[in-house]
């Protein structure tokens, strides 16, 4: 059912020209990198849909930009479901318009829209809403229980970052992604700390998903001190010996495969992303903006996978998987990377090309990819490399697996748990 809902005009009190002065745009005859909110300052009511519009001067096609809100709550902003029309890109300027339904008195406050380009460049305005007037009700004609579903339907979509709690009635419906099997219940039925959650993280030999190992402490038989996850890098000394304090700091982005690939439907795509940071980050992964497989779920045909340099804990590769790809999974990609220090996401995204074809090319393209792939670029790098592999040419084994890629056979990278594992019982 298309959903019923009462707009407001919402009542600008900056007053800012939609353009700045060229003057103003042009460094050296080039249009600088820049941000521009409109309106600065939004009068709103409770109940309302307002409008924010993000202008990027001197951006491009991999140039990211996102909503979020600083005040009352730090968060990605919780925007109403995007449209194809709601961007537009000319030679000069990304203009991007989003909607908030202001349905929660919290989503009242203070938004940032940050844009980043290919270069490594960030911008960033701030937006302010100020309440005024009384609450706007929903239209009153529509029954009580219709008036509910209207009214608890956007709180039910999680956005690309969360989980979905499985007692959605009461309490919160969703959690960030980073949250889920830390040792706490952050959903009010604790179905974020249930197994299948803990699967989707790295495995450790000596302690659980769920549990952080203190460095240097042991009891007083000689064993391992564990901690919740979640009281890592928390403030306060959990750990005898403060090694859960240590280090913290929020993610960076250390490499990202490709930036561009062209692929044939029905085939499988295979995307990594390294970050660093302390705590472990979890890496997060988003199709235009919205969840990857379009419902956000993991139908099977879709994976996220961690893994955690047996060397540099701090260090984690994240894959992502998408089966029997198709045309609806054509588009942008985003990799971001979370901790409980913040978020960063990779710059550039990775564009995905989906073409209708029954035929893969032929090694007579001269791609060289020792096996792991069928695509390259016009000057020979493979692309999509498969069966745990990255490089140029497919040459090396991803981070977290051991063996020559060079071999040309599907087993040729081997888990390095997996190989330990092997090595420890192989009396």
């Amino acid at each position: 059912m298309q959903q019923q809902q009462q707009t407001v005009c919402a009542t600008y009190i900056s007053h800012e020209a939609t353009t700045l002065p060229t003057a103003r745009l042009k460094v050296d005859g080039q249009i600088r990198f820049h941000v521009v909110v409109k309106p600065t300052v939004l009068q709103v009511q409770r109940g309302q849909q307002v409008e924010l519009t993000c202008i990027v001067y001197g951006g491009n096609l991999n140039t990211s930009i996102v909503w979020t809100q600083d005040k009352p709550k730090r968060r990605y902003a919780l925007t109403d479901r995007a449209s194809k029309n709601d961007k537009e890109i000319t030679a000069s300027q990304i203009t991007l318009r989003s909607r908030i339904t202001l349905d929660d008195p919290s989503k009242i406050g203070q938004y940032t829209c940050t844009a980043l380009d290919d270069a490594g460049n960030a911008h960033s305005a701030v937006l302010t809403m100020q309440k005024s007037g009384s609450y706007v009700p929903r239209p009153k004609h529509l029954s009580g229980v219709l008036r509910k579903r209207i009214t608890n339907h956007r709180n039910d979509i999680c956005q690309p970052n969360e989980i979905s709690c499985s007692n959605r009635i009461q309490g919160r419906k969703c959690v960030e992604k980073y949250w889920m099997c830390d040792g706490d219940r952050d959903c009010d039925d604790g179905s974020d700390e249930e197994q299948r959650y803990c699967d989707l993280l790295p495995q450790h030999r000596y302690y659980k998903t769920s549990e952080f190992q203190c460095v240097g402490a042991n009891d007083t038989y000689g064993n391992p001190v564990c901690v919740r996850r979640s009281l890592q890098c928390d403030g306060y000394n959990d750990c005898s010996d403060h090694s859960d304090e240590v280090g913290c700091v929020k993610p960076t982005i250390i490499s990202i495969s490709h930036r561009q690939i062209r692929i044939n439907t029905r085939d499988t795509l295979i995307i990594q992303c390294t970050a660093r940071g302390t705590p472990t980050p979890y890496i997060n992964w988003r199709l235009n903006w919205g969840h990857i497989c379009g419902d956000g779920s993991d139908n099977g045909r879709c994976t996220m996978e961690q893994s955690i340099d047996t060397h540099d804990p701090s260090l984690v590769t994240g894959t992502l998987t998408v089966r029997s790809i198709n045309a609806n999974d054509d588009g942008t990609y985003s990799c971001e990377a979370r901790n409980s220090q913040g978020f960063i996401f990779a710059i550039p995204d990775t564009l995905i090309t989906v073409t209708e074809s029954d035929n893969k090319p032929s090694s007579s393209t001269g791609c060289n990819c020792h096996g792991h792939s069928s695509y390259c670029t016009p000057d020979g790098r493979c692309q999509n490399c498969q069966h745990d592999t990255v490089g140029y040419y497919c040459e090396y084994c991803n981070t977290g697996y051991r063996g020559d890629a060079r071999l040309g056979t599907p087993h040729d990278c081997q888990l390095l748990l997996a190989v330990s594992n092997q090595s420890l019982y192989s009396d």
